[in-house]
């Protein structure tokens, strides 16, 4: 059985109108998480 992701993934925002901006939101504050981490570590010193 084949399950079609991108239907479910339409039905599940179709029944929330603010999961999109919530989901937008996450995702971005895992990209500023990640670039702070980067930018925490040490760098090697050539």
């Amino acid at each position: 059985m084949v399950i079609d992701r991108t239907k479910i993934d339409e039905k599940i925002l179709e029944q929330d109108e603010y999961l999109h901006q919530v989901l937008f939101h996450c995702q971005q504050a895992v990209e500023k998480s990640l670039k702070a981490f980067l930018v925490w570590i040490p760098t090697p010193t050539i």
